[in-house]
């Protein structure tokens, strides 16, 4: 199970989730989770990555694409969420799935 804490700040939809604590998830997967039919949904999401010395954020867009954090992407971190969700085993797996079939298709071209 992984949990994923959802907000709305400035008209946008955003995910938030805790990439330090074992799975950090990959451009195919955040497509996956941020489509609006086969995921939750979401404008844009942050993932919390590095450790507790170096921590760092990074941000998605809905097709998967990462771009650095802007200025309202870091105080959207620091508002409480709206609500919780929790991504069942076999969601998480198919994430999992989508980046290694990513992976594969890179390493092939």
């Amino acid at each position: 199970m992984m949990i994923v804490k959802g907000l709305v700040a400035e008209g946008k939809d955003y995910l938030v989730l805790d990439g330090t604590k074992g799975y950090m998830p990959g451009s195919a997967a955040m497509r996956l989770l941020m489509d609006k039919q086969e995921g939750v949904g979401a404008d844009k999401a942050l993932v919390l990555a590095g450790n507790h010395e170096h921590a760092a954020v990074c941000a998605f867009l809905p097709d998967g694409t990462s771009a650095a954090p802007n200025a309202g992407d870091l105080q959207v971190l620091r508002r409480k969420a709206s609500y919780e969700l929790r991504l069942t085993d076999s969601f998480v797996a198919k994430m999992r799935e989508a980046d290694e079939a990513t992976v594969c298709l890179s390493v092939a071209s």
